[in-house]
């Protein structure tokens, strides 16, 4: 991934999900604007992520967006600067708004905010979207300050909270369209989906579970048994039983992301 470029008295909050998407699906969904949409779920001190104009972001977009953690709030001014196709999204706030809320008062300070989405593909054609959060302060002073009395740890917290989230709107944009189209063709029952998978010297078991969670009312996906030795299996057919594969792998991953939603298939 790119690196972070480094800026004087600037913390970095880091975190990273994998999602069962390709890179370019993942990446469509910021571009789309899908944030704007989900984000006052995303967590509970969110009030609002607003495109000022246009469905989609571009270089030059603003998004006016407000949100709150602990005993601070904040109001942003983002400014989309850098868009690299399925590689990076960035845009910042200078500076942005902070109120501080003390017992005995409120406090209004100013620092400077950089948003980086950063996207990878990794071995399984899956995508791994690193969010960086950078926040500047005016000077060296208040960076240390704000380290010493441990300012940053509800953004920290907040970052987990809203990226965690963020993967099940992935799941509810992209793979629960799939699950939907193939229920309204089926028309079956919904089951709780299973998926096995192991080494074939374990076939015997894998048979035996397989038999004994279905019986059980579940819907398992298996391996496929093969029926010549490797050699026999053409190019193609190797290819195809690989896809067919990773499809198993990918239904079971998005069925525990999006909360246990099953589908008989």
């Amino acid at each position: 991934m790119k690196k972070i470029p480094k800026l004087m008295n600037m913390v970095n909050i880091q975190c990273s999900i994998n999602v069962p998407l390709k890179i370019n699906e993942a990446f469509e969904f910021f571009i789309n604007n899908n944030v704007s949409k989900y984000y006052p779920s995303m967590s509970k001190g969110h009030k609002y992520f607003t495109l000022r104009q246009g469905e989609k972001m571009e270089i030059g977009s603003i998004i006016d967006c407000e949100e709150s953690a602990g005993n601070q709030s904040i109001k942003h001014e983002y400014h989309v600067s850098e868009i690299i196709n399925n590689e990076r999204i960035h845009y910042y706030s200078k500076p942005s708004s902070i109120k501080i809320k003390l017992p005995w008062k409120i406090i209004d300070s100013k620092s400077n905010s950089y948003v980086y989405y950063d996207f990878e593909e990794d071995k399984d054609k899956n995508t791994i979207i690193r969010l960086t959060i950078g926040i500047q302060f005016l000077n060296k002073g208040e960076k240390i300050f704000s380290i010493l009395v441990s300012g940053l740890e509800p953004w920290k917290k907040h970052s987990v909270e809203e990226y965690g989230r963020i993967k099940r709107y992935f799941v509810k944009e992209y793979i629960d369209k799939d699950i939907i189209y193939i229920y309204h063709i089926t028309k079956e029952i919904l089951m709780k989906i299973i998926t096995i998978c192991r080494s074939l010297k374990f076939e015997q078991d894998m048979r035996s579970y397989a038999e004994k969670l279905e019986l059980e009312g579940n819907c398992v996906l298996s391996v496929i048994y093969p029926t010549k030795n490797k050699e026999e299996y053409t190019e193609n057919e190797i290819n195809i039983l690989e896809i067919g594969h990773k499809k198993k792998n990918r239904y079971i991953r998005c069925n525990i992301c999006c909360e246990q939603k099953w589908l008989y298939w």
